[in-house]
């Protein structure tokens, strides 16, 4: 695909989300950048005290853009993450990106056995149509 894709997620996950999950979540959402490009970790490696988590998403090369992507348009808006008085973890994210190896359906499979309420969870190509329903 060489069209931007757009994702859009608004969930909440379970107050008994581990913390490399919540780590892992933390570090899309802001990361951080060395001398201008962003600093890719790789499965197994660790930065700081944040160990990655042992899951396929981490193996893709752009897993990092996925929460941060942008076109350049109005459509795009930064990510949320924060924890909830409850303990539970709100997640939205509006953002594009160039899509290759599967980074969505593997983020959506990363993240799905600790969602416990969801509003939306899709994505669309520019030029093909199409929404993913968990």
């Amino acid at each position: 695909m060489g069209f931007y894709t757009y994702l859009e997620i608004d969930v909440m996950l379970s107050s008994e989300t581990p913390f490399e999950v919540v780590d892992a979540l933390t570090y899309m959402k802001n990361p951080i950048k060395i001398t201008g490009k962003f600093f890719t970790l790789k499965e197994g490696k660790s930065y700081g005290h944040m160990n990655l988590p042992n899951h396929y998403l981490f193996q893709t090369p752009r897993w990092i853009m996925l929460m941060r992507g942008s076109d350049g348009s109005d459509w795009v808006e930064p990510p949320v993450f924060e924890v909830l008085l409850d303990g539970r973890w709100k997640l939205k994210v509006k953002s594009a990106f160039k899509h290759y190896d599967d980074e969505i359906p593997l983020f959506r499979d990363f993240i799905n056995r600790w969602i416990v309420e969801y509003n939306t969870f899709d994505y669309r190509d520019e030029n093909e149509m199409w929404a993913a329903k968990l």
